[in-house]
């Protein structure tokens, strides 16, 4: 066996570099080649994207830095601190683009994957921690939104950091408050980003875990009155200039109502009670397979230090998830939090497992449903890829390569090449991945984009001209547009609006336009149609 294989072993990395700079080297070098390349090649999608880019170009426009807006308007959802982050990024070019945007969320998921590196290296030891790593950075929901302008990376990484403040002033034989600080500004660095929620859930982790352990009154140690005075300056130096300018209103939306009330009111996210295993199954898939082996494996084992270091993961996750399924209102990023302990979990599983070499139903079991879902994917992906890109052929070779890595896997698992398996299983993870930036997200961009349909509006529209979009109105509009169009959602508004003395333009699906021509609600005459969507639209003038 050549040396250059043997340094993909995750347990032969030691003999390398003992003190774990070739890691992180190996961890920055995965995280530049899953998230960065084509970051800015793929047009903003959906509702959230061109939404969040748009509010940091308005403040890099506007100068809109401590009340965030969009389309003109008081942006009520959510803190400015994921905005700002964009907006600082965008001032080097002058203007926010595609890339730009992304960034924050990529650059965060590099820092989390090192985050978890260490902790796991300090929780237990280096192969834990370069697991633990490995499985975060492959599993697809985190890299899903790594390449996303969402706020739940970058809320997931000050989450992580907070949680790993604590966890290092704890086990710390000195200078363990300075460590609990770094908690509490990272969780006043959260709820900056996304509301209260950034203290809520690291407290809540932090107590249940204390109590199971029955040490509450390590409370004190933690620097809850200083602490507690440190996080509220952080989140006041925004919150205060924010009151003032904004007043109780948006203050208030920030705090109550896109706070807390997201966990009883499920406004448009509602889900069902079960929404959140097949979420987590798939979007930490293949690692969360062996999910319940590694938590078995941590409530089985009886006063070992292991056990005692494994514990806290598992409070983490467990916490986190059933906080989220209790709520009204679910989203599969909202999991994310909690994926640097399925991480960590399953990397101490599979460490202990790789100390052992003791085959037992707790490894075979996710093996055997591992190699059984790839063969399942013969039939699925060529379906699937018909039906997303119209064509069999990608399909096809998905299905081979699934087959062909079932067979791997099973041999590899029954000759009892179990570190074979395991970098086999990380490789497996990394490589679709990889296509998925370079092949299948540039093809889908011709069908999910927006952008093309823009550009044609701000051809005749211009950036200054007065328009409207009615009953229709897409967040990419104003971001690709650069000029804030009139949302009108009734005839008596598009009447008076098509009614001035100015020329105006307005946006309208096809057949409600021919509807309302037929039934005379409207005078304007067409300029060009317009496909977005798949929707068939019409930009209409009142000239």
């Amino acid at each position: 066996m050549n040396s250059s294989y043997l340094a993909f072993y995750p347990d032969r990395i030691n003999i390398i570099a003992s003190k774990g700079w070739f890691q992180a080297l190996i961890l920055v070098c995965l995280c530049l080649i899953l998230y960065f390349p084509n970051l800015g090649g793929i047009d903003l999608w959906g509702s959230d994207e061109p939404r969040y880019a748009e509010i940091a170009r308005e403040m890099v426009a506007d100068g809109h830095w401590i009340v965030p807006h969009f389309n003109g308007e008081v942006y009520f959802d959510k803190p400015p601190l994921f905005f700002w982050f964009v907006g600082l990024f965008s001032l080097i070019g002058g203007e926010v683009t595609e890339f730009t945007a992304r960034l924050p969320a990529a650059l965060m998921a590099l820092g989390t994957v090192l985050v978890v590196f260490f902790l796991g290296k300090k929780l237990l030891n280096q192969r834990v921690g370069f697991l633990a790593a490995l499985m975060l950075a492959t599993s697809p929901q985190f890299h899903k939104y790594a390449r996303l302008v969402r706020l739940d990376l970058p809320f997931t990484f000050f989450i992580t950091l907070a949680i790993a403040s604590f966890l290092y002033g704890r086990i710390a034989a000195k200078q363990k408050k300075w460590y609990f600080f770094a908690s509490w500004f990272f969780m006043g660095l959260a709820t900056l980003l996304k509301g209260p929620l950034g203290i809520f859930l690291p407290l809540c982790v932090i107590f249940f875990y204390l109590l199971f352990n029955k040490e509450l009154r390590f409370f004190k140690q933690i620097q809850p009155l200083s602490g507690a005075i440190l996080f509220f300056f952080v989140v006041f130096v925004w919150f205060i200039p924010a009151h003032l300018s904004g007043g109780s209103e948006y203050t208030e939306g920030n705090t109550v109502k896109h706070g807390f009330m997201r966990l009883i009111n499920p406004w448009n996210h509602s889900a069902t009670f079960y929404y959140y295993f097949p979420e987590l199954l798939v979007g930490a898939a293949p690692w969360s397979l062996f999910l319940p082996s590694a938590l078995i494996l941590c409530f089985s084992q009886k006063h070992t230090e292991s056990r005692k270091r494994m514990l806290f993961p598992s409070f983490w996750f467990l916490v986190i998830f059933i906080i989220f399924n209790l709520s009204l209102s679910k989203r599969a990023g909202y999991l994310l939090p909690l994926y640097p302990a399925v991480a960590i979990l399953v990397a101490t599983f599979w460490d202990d497992f790789l100390n052992s070499l003791q085959p037992s139903r707790a490894i075979s079991i996710p093996v055997y449903v591992l190699i059984a879902s790839l063969a399942l994917g013969v039939v699925v992906f060529p379906v699937w890829m018909r039906h997303e890109y119209g064509s069999y052929s990608y399909g096809f070779l998905i299905a081979f390569c699934a087959l062909s890595l079932a067979a791997l896997f099973f041999i590899l698992f029954r000759k009892g090449k179990y570190k074979t398996l395991l970098v086999s299983i990380i490789v497996a993870a990394i490589v679709p991945e990889i296509l998925t930036n370079q092949i299948l997200l540039p093809r889908q961009n011709k069908y999910e984009s927006e952008k093309p349909a823009c550009e044609k509006i701000v051809s005749i529209v211009g950036t200054d001209g007065r328009w409207a979009v009615y009953k229709g109105f897409r967040n990419a509009y104003p971001f690709y547009v650069k000029n804030y169009p009139k949302r009108i959602n009734n005839q008596k508004d598009l009447v008076a609006f098509l009614g001035s003395s100015q020329q105006v333009y307005c946006l309208i699906d096809k057949n409600e336009y021919q509807k309302l021509q037929k039934d005379e609600k409207i005078s304007a005459s067409s300029v060009c149609n317009i496909n977005s969507n798949g929707k068939e639209l019409l930009l209409v003038t009142n000239k």
